[in-house]
């Protein structure tokens, strides 16, 4: 699931003209009828108890429009359907509610493809269960390797297992574990290192979840490269005392979330709050705490006109390797930067504010009997950077802004690809760039939360 794309080619049919199913169905006004009959038509892979439990409607209850529309959104968070649609038919007994899925594949092995601040393109094969054993269980393998600017310079395996329900249970996860190989442009140390990361959120009603955190990251020390220096600051990359860097976590947290929708929301707020500590106390090196606040709001207006604006903020005081501070520059963090060795800190804030404009809604079509479907939003924007390190004052930070516009393409699975163009206030002669294009996967507020360091 992250930091992927499916080969593009498959989304960007729809935009060049490929032919298109037909949208809702259209519905007279049954709204207060009682519903007699609810019927699904379309599930050949999928168990209807996996539809079941999203729906609000029930037979002997009244229809209500309000309900479907929040229905349909759920069931396209699942992530499993190309395209939802309902019909109504009335008779005496009452109406019949027949729902109708367009599924998308169940099993697509693909070349997966990321951009990444740090490493540039990376590529190689992968193989995605979109919806295993028919529950909406998301099971996904990768093998991939740098194809540009420096060829297999990083290489890396990844494997994701996610779920929005744990059997009949409302709790969801996302357990992934990742193998890096590579050389670290922005650390200037060759890199092994292992990570493995559970989240489990336990959703008490539609917007308000609970979550735990766990997980293990493991780097293998790097003799020649034991010192990380910027300017006149220097910290010691690593902080072990045996060859390698081991590093526990455990958190647990809040989300409040009234997104209509997971991908590609047009309204609505999502907030989370969560509290992490690493290493010592667990058993581990390095000593420190995470306090990461994640905000996110949308709003439509005249229907193809969206704003959204988006903040992180991840203060994470106490001892750590240099090895584990962020950077920014790149589509995941600061556009119109490129990703730079100097622009650092032990701890940031983000901000971001969009505009976007939907050229093509999404829309459903067919492509060699596979379901899917596409859409396109031009984009126009600004993204903000705060970085502080331990010695830095709360009125110290490093800022920096960007600006940005461009081109997303919607597709299944993964959200979107974004084509950006950013631009920065400054002299063209400095070291960092004023001008770069950048290509990135899902909502930037979403994967600036995945990135590697």
């Amino acid at each position: 699931m992250k930091h992927t794309i499916i080969i593009t080619a498959f989304c960007l049919l729809y935009l060049v003209g490929s032919g298109a199913l037909s949208p809702l169905i259209a519905k007279e006004n049954y709204e207060g009828s009682k519903i007699a009959l609810i019927k699904f038509e379309g599930l050949k892979y999928t168990s209807p108890d996996v539809v079941r439990r999203e729906l609000h409607h029930r037979e002997d209850m009244t229809y209500s429009p309000a309900r479907w529309e929040e229905e349909k959104n759920r069931l396209e968070s699942l992530d499993i359907f190309a395209a939802v649609t309902l019909e109504a038919s009335k008779k005496e007994d009452g109406l019949t509610l027949t729902y109708r899925f367009s599924e998308l594949p169940p099993l697509i092995p693909f070349i997966s493809m990321k951009i990444t601040d740090q490493n540039g393109f990376i590529a190689g094969p992968a193989l995605a269960f979109l919806n295993l054993f028919g529950e909406g269980i998301r099971l996904e393998f990768y093998a991939r390797a740098t194809m540009l600017p420096d060829f297999f310079q990083a290489r890396e395996l990844l494997s994701v297992l996610s779920s929005r329900w744990a059997g009949p249970l409302p709790l969801e996860y996302d357990i992934w574990f990742i193998f890096n190989d590579l050389y670290n442009p922005l650390k200037n140390f060759n890199e092994q290192s292992i990570t493995a990361e559970a989240d489990f959120f336990y959703r008490f009603n539609n917007r308000f979840k609970v979550l735990f955190t766990t997980g293990l990251f493991t780097v293998w020390q790097d003799e020649g490269n034991q010192t990380f220096t910027s300017g006149d600051f220097s910290a010691p990359m690593f902080i072990g005392s045996d060859s390698t860097d081991i590093v526990p976590k455990l958190g647990a947290g809040a989300v409040f979330d009234s997104r209509n929708r997971r991908l590609n929301p047009n309204y609505g707020l999502y907030s989370e709050f969560r509290l992490t500590g690493f290493g010592k106390v667990m058993g581990g090196e390095g000593n420190y705490l995470e306090v990461l606040a994640d905000l996110r709001g949308y709003y439509t207006f005249f229907e193809r006109h969206i704003f959204h604006i988006a903040t992180l903020g991840q203060y994470r005081p106490g001892t750590m390797g240099a090895n584990q501070y962020y950077h920014v520059g790149g589509p995941n963090t600061l556009r119109g930067y490129e990703p730079d060795h100097d622009l650092f800190g032990q701890h940031e804030f983000l901000g971001t504010f969009e505009y976007r404009f939907e050229v093509i809604k999404k829309t459903p079509f067919s492509l060699f009997g596979f379901h899917l479907y596409s859409g396109l939003q031009v984009v126009l924007g600004a993204d903000l950077a705060l970085l502080w390190n331990k010695e830095d004052t709360p009125g110290d930070p490093m800022v920096l802004a960007g600006y940005f516009t461009g081109l997303h393409i919607l597709f299944p699975g993964f959200d979107r690809l974004r084509l950006e163009f950013g631009i920065r206030k400054g002299d063209v002669t400095e070291k960092r760039v004023a001008f770069a294009f950048s290509v990135g996967l899902y909502e930037k507020a979403i994967v600036q939360r995945w990135r590697i360091r």
